[in-house]
């Protein structure tokens, strides 16, 4: 029978690689809350609300879609990288 430690060593690796997947996962879904963004922030100016508001503004137009690209890769690339990391294939179907 194995020791609690020997098992929690040989688990280690899958709840490292699990919490890393579930981290990159909430943070590409944290910029589709933009409603939630909007009642939950208060005063404070977050992305999406910036976003969201210099959408009228017609001279805001090229720096709220850099800043959309720069949010969409720092959404996409994260969950790429760690579909990668635990062994799945990126575009398989089950």
């Amino acid at each position: 029978m194995a020791s609690p430690i020997t098992v929690l060593r040989s688990t280690a690796g899958v709840y490292r690689r699990t919490a890393r997947n579930a981290g990159g996962f909430a943070f590409a879904l944290s910029f589709d809350e933009v409603i939630v963004t909007l009642f939950m922030a208060g005063g404070v100016k977050t992305l999406p609300i910036w976003i969201f508001q210099s959408f009228r503004l017609a001279n805001q137009v090229p720096l709220v879609n850099v800043a959309g690209l720069v949010a969409i890769l720092l959404s996409v690339i994260p969950v790429y990288f760690a579909t990668r990391l635990s062994g799945g294939v990126v575009g398989a179907r089950g």
